[in-house]
């Protein structure tokens, strides 16, 4: 069960750091979808998004 709360708690960051991501293009002019930015956000950001601890 604590493997299950962890992996969301990181999924949930992860998908707060993508509508930031997705805020500041558009700020710069970009528009794109959320599935867009999802994907640009993850082939360049998710290697080194931090994981977290399982313990």
């Amino acid at each position: 069960m604590r493997m299950q709360n962890t992996f969301k708690t990181r999924m949930t960051a992860q998908v707060r750091e993508i509508r930031k991501y997705k805020k500041a293009l558009e700020q710069q002019g970009r528009r794109l979808s959320i599935d867009e930015a999802a994907m640009e956000w993850i082939s360049r950001f998710a290697a080194d998004f931090p994981h977290l601890a399982t313990r």
